[in-house]
């Protein structure tokens, strides 16, 4: 009998209620998986910063745009459809998962969609893993134990170490539950230290101190006042309240600081998890760009693991998979505006970019350049077969476009204006006056608006400087 994967909440770590200092040290030890994950999965769920935060990255990634590119058109539209569909948005954000933990399991299985072999995994929580002595990491079902590193045909995995080590170093959780637990004694102690000072003590003199009944009424009589604590002495003793040079901005600090650490821990920076910070334009473009590599580091792990998903789904389907390239594009509007400056000054420099690395940079199939797309353009208006809506696009649309893709349209910018200044000036220098020159101009440009002849001209101009013209 095959062996099969069972979630049952037996098999889970307990949730925690609360944590101590011992369970935090046992957690920090680096000795149980399981202890650091109870630990963690507190804090996430009582500490807002964590789980805002955390959850900020994860949408970071999970959004991006999916670059899929085949060599065979039938595969990439098989694949195109899958990662498009619901199904594959919501696997996606559950491998996020594996930021926080180091990993993201999910239980191995395929469906049957109108004979598509597809992936239809199920997201195994991290409370259901532990290590045993020598760190190896196991499922837990039952009694029984299942290991990763043997459990391939049952278990797919995607790995996000953010550190070296071994399986509980190497995760976020494990920088994160040290200050998290520090910031939560602070709270305490900080609650603790409002209870105190919220309610004064009620202090009490009395000649009736040595009179134990009447004390004993006394004291009764004070507790039913809902003080937060009660004092009763002689009127001869000096009672005074001493204050320590800790006071609510002190705690206050400190929380924030171990906010700050645990925003920097999970995207970076701290600008965008707090608003009370007034950072510079420099510095929130410094922090911008901390977020953008961590980005692009998420990115680059998740692509890597899903593009071995989508070979093993495609072998499922095709007897002969043919190359393809899939990744989370993390390039974003910004990089590629920075690109584009970069190529096109090195393209005013007089070299060639290899149009294989502008479509890889770019995510654009199919690119020319110029000289071969007019050629390509031309060689098609050639032949009979050539389509309908090839020819509309080569045809001139009217008398003005006609003349722009004539011969004189086509020559150089210094051919141009000498043409025209030649002729200007043979114009000016036979006629008497400037309405005599202007009536001579309109003769010469006989059927054409001057104003679409100053059109014309400047169109002329600018186009031969785009076409790449040059003075010799």
């Amino acid at each position: 009998m095959k062996q099969q994967i069972i979630i049952k909440k037996t098999d889970a770590a307990g949730v925690l209620s609360g944590v101590n200092y011992d369970l935090v040290r046992t957690a920090v030890s680096g000795g149980s998986f399981e202890s650091l994950v109870k630990v963690f999965e507190y804090f996430k769920a009582t500490d807002t910063q964590i789980g805002s935060e955390l959850f900020k990255r994860k949408v970071y990634v999970s959004a991006l745009p999916i670059f899929f590119e085949s060599d065979d058109k039938a595969q990439g539209a098989f694949i195109q459809e899958f990662l498009e569909s619901i199904k594959f948005k919501k696997f996606l954000f559950a491998c996020t998962a594996a930021i926080a933990y180091g990993f993201s399991p999910f239980i191995k299985q395929w469906r049957n969609d109108e004979g598509k072999i597809l992936p239809d995994f199920e997201y195994i929580p991290p409370t259901y893993f532990n290590t045993d002595n020598e760190d190896k990491l196991y499922l837990k079902q039952g009694i029984d134990k299942i290991y990763v590193q043997n459990a391939a045909d049952l278990m797919w995995m995607h790995v996000h170490p953010t550190d070296s080590g071994d399986v509980i170093t190497q995760s976020l959780m494990y920088r994160i539950v040290t200050i998290t637990a520090l910031k939560h004694l602070a709270i305490s102690k900080y609650m603790n230290f409002f209870d105190s000072l919220s309610v004064p003590p009620l202090v009490i003199k009395s000649n009736s101190v040595g009179d134990e009944k009447q004390s004993d009424a006394i004291i009764e009589a004070a507790v039913n006042l809902r003080a937060n604590g009660v004092g009763l002495f002689s009127k001869e003793d000096v009672v005074e309240l001493l204050n320590g040079n800790v006071d609510k901005a002190t705690f206050l600090e400190f929380i924030k600081y171990c906010d700050d650490c645990i925003a920097k821990s999970i995207t970076g920076q701290v600008l965008a998890g707090n608003s009370q910070i007034n950072g510079t334009q420099a510095l929130g473009k410094v922090h911008n760009e901390v977020r953008q590599d961590i980005l692009r580091f998420d990115a680059m792990l998740i692509s890597a693991s899903l593009y071995e998903l989508i070979d093993e789904t495609l072998k499922l389907n095709f007897s002969n998979v043919k190359p393809f390239k899939f990744m989370l594009d993390a390039n974003l509007e910004a990089d590629e505006n920075a690109l584009s400056e970069v190529y096109e000054r090195i393209t005013s420099m007089g070299y060639e970019i290899p149009l294989e690395f502008m479509e890889t940079a770019f995510k654009i199939k199919g690119l020319k350049f110029k000289g071969e797309a007019e050629a390509q353009i031309l060689q098609n208006s050639d032949k009979k077969g050539v389509s309908k809506n090839a020819q509309r696009q080569i045809l001139p649309l009217d008398n003005i476009d006609a003349a722009l893709e004539s011969k004189e349209y086509n020559k150089s910018e210094k051919e141009i204006l000498k043409e025209i200044e030649s002729s200007l000036n043979k114009l000016l220098k036979d006629a008497s006056s400037y309405e005599e020159a202007f009536k001579k101009l309109g003769e010469m440009y006989e059927g054409m608006d001057l104003a679409l002849l100053e059109n014309a001209m400047i169109n002329a101009i600018s186009n031969a400087q785009i076409y790449g013209y040059e003075d010799e």
